[in-house]
């Protein structure tokens, strides 16, 4: 196939995968993420400015320091305003954009445009992308993998030619895909992995030497994957490193095995996809654990025995298996076990062996074009369907329950959902079912406290509050809501710490502002109550309740 002929075969890719995922173009947000990156981030909603520029590269919000996907966001948000369908578009272009990047890829280091076209097919329509496509907040995923990919395809042109320009554009593009997220760190495993098959640059004569000439010609790119290590764990430590304190190492690699394995089998069979799959912690099953491990480690002898007749088994195995090695949960962040956005970058892998393993098996083309059709239609059906399932965070959260009707995620979310809709009754059964499935659940805890605030119990709203404080000193619907709840008593000494801790990290919240000054002005703390109101007419020019308390605090 020519060169020309291979950016035809990949535009077309690109259409049908655009055609795939149309359907998520009608979605919204959801509140699981997308608040912390959009939705309610005020350096993300005031658009692509300087200072959110500036932002960008110096804060780590959210435990994570990855400036050009809030730069992504804020680029959305000026150009599209708040409206989701733009996000949404934006997600889906970039993944199409990454199927085609793919197959230029597996072409043109295999010189097989056919078995490359069925693996990017694979990767891009398969339901496990939805998460990373359809979730607003994963922007992060699909951007890291367009720089990724074109680092891979840079890379290429570099062994072909050997111009250094080739070279410096690939661990440019690495560095870029690290500045959006830190996935991946893999990347030069994996070009160390195509060094061997299909580019053949580590003769079996001369292994040794020759292993030894790649890794060191690697060294740019594995300085870059050090740096971005030691920010990530200092990023981390900011929230989510404090999990692994929760989960035991033992627990943690059993864990990583069963996880390698279910990912397999969401592969072959993708049914009962989830946001949220719950890490079982001490109660992972050591039994279930060690037969993944024996079927992990049966699956690599075979494919290290069979090397030299089928290398590319071999390849992608070890692709699927290196690349799942950050988020495997060894290093363990969040409370869950696995979640689909992580077979993002491990899927390319693993569909080159399933693909070029079955070229061998099927000889008869008809036969091998059938097959491959048939799998195609079966995942883009179940992709068009999985998508629904993120319209909105109810039916997020109603699909979690319908998965795992034990989910405390999805009825802590609920309760959330049903008391801002105003049904008390859902609101209450989904609080009663969290804080069975969990006591001290902060969220549900809230929703508790929100509760009684509304049947005007506000001592008793005060003192649970104050008591998921205590747990969760950090957590800011607690902050807020007890500002609220001593506001509404009209304790405004007492209201207004926990409203100015929550106007700190939501200075775009005029109402939150309007109270704190309020509080001020009821205290005698007259110079702070006027900065309070100015910056509520700044949020909201003409504010009546922020003109009439400045004129009256005015001499």
């Amino acid at each position: 196939m020519t060169p020309r002929g291979r950016l035809l075969v990949a535009a077309g890719l690109a259409a049908v995968t655009v055609l795939a995922f149309l359907p998520s173009l009608g979605n919204g947000f959801v509140n699981y993420d997308d608040p912390l990156y959009v939705t309610k981030n005020f350096q993300v909603q005031q658009g692509l400015t300087l200072d959110g520029v500036r932002w960008a590269f110096t804060a780590i919000h959210g435990s994570n320091w990855h400036p050009l996907t809030w730069l992504s966001h804020m680029l959305d948000v000026s150009l599209f305003g708040m409206d989701p369908m733009g996000p949404h578009l934006v997600n889906v272009l970039l993944h199409a954009l990454n199927a085609a990047l793919l197959f230029l890829v597996l072409a043109r280091a295999t010189g097989l445009p056919w078995p490359s076209l069925a693996a990017a097919a694979l990767f891009a329509v398969h339901p496990l992308r939805v998460e990373s496509v359809s979730w607003i907040a994963e922007r992060k995923d699909v951007l890291c993998l367009t720089f990724g990919f074109s680092a891979l395809w840079m890379y290429l042109r570099y062994t072909e030619s050997r111009r250094w320009a080739w070279y410096a554009g690939a661990i440019a593009a690495f560095a870029l895909g690290l500045l959006v997220k830190p996935m991946i760190v893999t990347l030069p495993a994996v070009m160390l992995l195509m060094d061997a098959w299909p580019l053949g640059r580590i003769p079996s004569e001369s292994f040794a030497r020759s292993a030894a000439k790649r890794v060191t010609e690697k060294i740019p790119f594995l300085a870059l994957v050090a740096a971005s290590g030691a920010i990530t764990v200092i990023a981390q430590r900011q929230g989510g490193l404090k999990d692994m304190e929760a989960f035991p190492m033992a627990a943690r690699l059993a864990n990583a095995a069963i996880a390698c394995v279910a990912y397999l089998g969401k592969t072959i069979w993708p049914v009962d996809l989830a946001v949220h799959y719950p890490h079982p912690g001490a109660a992972v099953s050591y039994g279930l654990a060690t037969i993944a491990f024996v079927l992990l480690a049966a699956i690599t002898i075979a494919c290290t025995l069979l090397r030299r007749q089928r290398p590319y088994l071999l390849f992608g195995w070890a692709w699927y298996l290196v690349a799942l090695l950050p988020v495997i949960g060894i290093i363990q962040v969040g409370n869950q076990s696995m979640a689909d956005r992580y077979t993002y970058l491990p899927h390319a892998g693993l569909f080159v062996a399933v693909v070029w393993g079955m070229r061998d098996l099927v000889r008869h083309r008809g036969v091998a074009v059938t097959l491959t059709m048939a799998a195609l239609a079966v995942c883009a059906t179940v992709t068009v369907q999985q998508q629904r399932h993120w319209k909105d965070s109810l039916a997020l959260y109603t699909r979690l329950l319908d998965v795992q009707p034990d989910s405390l995620l999805a009825h802590a979310n609920l309760s959330e959902i049903y008391l801002t809709s105003g049904d008390d009754r859902l609101a209450v059964h989904h609080i009663d079912e969290a804080l069975r499935l969990n006591p001290r659940d902060t969220a549900a805890r809230i929703n508790q406290g929100i509760l009684l605030g509304r049947r005007n119990d506000l001592d008793s709203a005060i003192a649970l509050f104050q008591a998921v404080l205590l747990d969760a000193p950090n957590s800011e619907g607690a902050h807020f809501n007890l500002g609220m709840a001593l506001f509404m008593k009209g304790d405004y000494a007492a209201a207004a710490p926990p409203l100015a801790y929550t106007a700190k990290r939501q200075p775009a919240d005029a109402d939150v502002h309007l109270m704190l000054g309020v509080c001020y002005g009821n205290t005698g703390r007259l110079p702070e109550a006027r900065a309070e109101f100015e910056t509520v007419l700044r949020l909201r020019p003409g504010d009546p309740g922020a003109k009439a308390n400045l004129a009256r605090i005015e001499p």
